[in-house]
């Protein structure tokens, strides 16, 4: 399946790089948008719920009619949680947040391995369910 792959991304880049490639891009972008969306609508949803239900009235901003215990320990325990995450977690998959990203752009042609994008997901999910 590998070789297969490998002939079709080879592929790709060459109809890609010719001057009649437009639909192409057009497509490929209108792709990325689709992907993007559905991730940020994920996050979002990720977030929300479960605000939704353990907030009093389902409101997302409603932290201070939580008592004084869980508001202390919300945030430590999400701040152990996360510890517990990274540490489990290899050291190039440790290494998030928005100068990584630019530093992959520039130095290694935007390729992020897929465990950096779960490590940032769930770690970003994780930071702002515990405030």
């Amino acid at each position: 399946m590998a070789p297969f792959i490998s002939r079709l991304k080879i592929r790709l880049r060459l109809q890609l790089a010719q001057t009649d490639a437009l639909p192409l891009l057009a497509l490929l972008g209108v792709l990325a948008g689709l992907f993007t969306s559905a991730t940020i609508l994920l996050f979002r949803l990720a977030i929300e719920a479960p605000l939704e239900a353990y907030l009093p009235n389902g409101d997302h901003e409603n932290f201070e009619a939580l008592g004084a215990w869980l508001r202390f320990s919300l945030p430590l325990s999400g701040a152990v949680l996360l510890a517990i995450l990274f540490h489990k977690l290899s050291t190039q998959s440790r290494i998030v947040g928005i100068s990584h990203v630019l530093d992959r752009l520039k130095n290694h042609q935007g390729h992020m391995p897929l465990s950096n994008f779960f490590a940032q997901f769930f770690g970003g999910i994780i930071c702002a369910l515990s405030g």
